[in-house]
This record gives structure tokens, C-alpha cells and sequence, in this order.
């Protein structure tokens, strides 16, 4: 299923079955995947240890960051980027109420698109500023949007953890 709605698109199934469990094991439940802490500066207040996440990097700088990003090489495809700005991964842990991140865009080059891929169905979302709409996190699910757009993500209350791809791109 695939709808476009006001300034984003959303498209269920966005890979294959076989590609999305092949690139959800390499992250998910790969023991070995690296996981950087953050202290996520996009929450408000800093000294609230709920707004913390765990991030890989996988593209930035106009290079490779991680021995990772061959893992993403199908959703980049099917993304028709033409140049990446920054692939990374946000690993949002369980709490027991959803916390809201702060509103912002990911970058403010003109004319750049957005994707966040969702690498596990639970009950966080991105919201977008504008409309106050909801996307809620379901697997292998990708909504594309202006990279102007300002969104939030959120922490769930009903899995482990909420882990998305954000992958910003020409």
C-alpha cells in the first residue's frame, strides 16, 4: 500500500519480504551491530535521561561511515538517490510513556528528500509540525518526505526499542 498525503508519501511493504529480513537481521538482531550512544541534543532538555538514543551512522560527510552501508545498498536503489547526505540508524529504547523528540528537519540543503524506514512494528511515530500527523512505526514501512519538513520521533511503550533508518539524499 502506498498514499500520498499532504507533504509525504508512505509506502507499506517498501521491500520485498526476503531483502527486508535480510537488512531487519543484519541490524535487529545482529549481536555484533555497532550502536553509538547519543545524547540526542533534539530533545529540549538536555538533563532528561529518558531523551538519550543509541545511533549508527552509516553515510556522512560525503563518505562511507560504516562497514554497514552495503546492507542498505537495495533501499538506496529503490530510493533513486542521486547523491547521499547522511544514511543513520535511531535506536529510541522502551519507556513507560511515549516521549516526544524535539520538531526539526534533517538538513537544510534545497531540494533534498527525507526517508525514514521502519525496522520494527511498534507504537512510536513520526509526527509532522504542520499537520500534527502521525506515522506510526510499522515494519518495512517508508515514508518520504521534503527534507525541509519538520517531524519528531518518539520512544515506544510496547517493544524492547523503536529503531528507524533516516536516510537524507538529492
Amino acid at each position: 500500500m502506498s498514499f500520498k498525503k499532504n507533504k509525504y508519501t508512505v509506502i507499506d511493504n517498501f521491500l520485498d519480504d526476503k531483502t527486508f529480513k535480510e537488512i531487519q537481521a543484519g541490524i535487529l538482531t545482529n549481536e555484533y551491530f555497532p550502536w553509538y550512544f547519543s545524547p540526542d541534543l533534539d530533545f529540549e532538555d538536555e538533563k532528561d535521561f529518558d531523551k538519550t538514543q543509541f545511533v549508527h551512522v552509516f553515510y556522512n560527510h560525503n563518505s562511507p561511515n560504516s562497514k554497514e552501508l552495503n546492507l542498505l545498498a537495495p533501499i538506496i536503489k529503490k530510493l533513486e538517490c542521486i547523491s547521499l547526505i547522511k544514511i543513520k540508524a535511531n535506536n529510541n529504547y522502551y519507556t513507560n510513556k511515549i516521549i516526544e523528540g524535539s520538531y526539526h528537519v534533517d538538513n537544510k540543503h534545497k531540494g533534498t528528500t527525507t526517508a525514514v524506514y521502519y525496522l520494527n512494528t511498534n507504537n512510536g511515530y513520526t509526527k509532522f509540525k504542520k499537520t500534527k500527523e502521525k506515522i506510526y512505526s510499522v515494519e518495512n514501512r517508508m515514508v518520504i518526505f521534503d527534507a525541509d519538513t519538520e517531524h519528531l520521533g518518539t520512544t515506544t511503550t510496547n517493544e524492547k526499542r523503536r529503531v528507524v533508518l533516516n536516510f537524507n539524499y538529492f
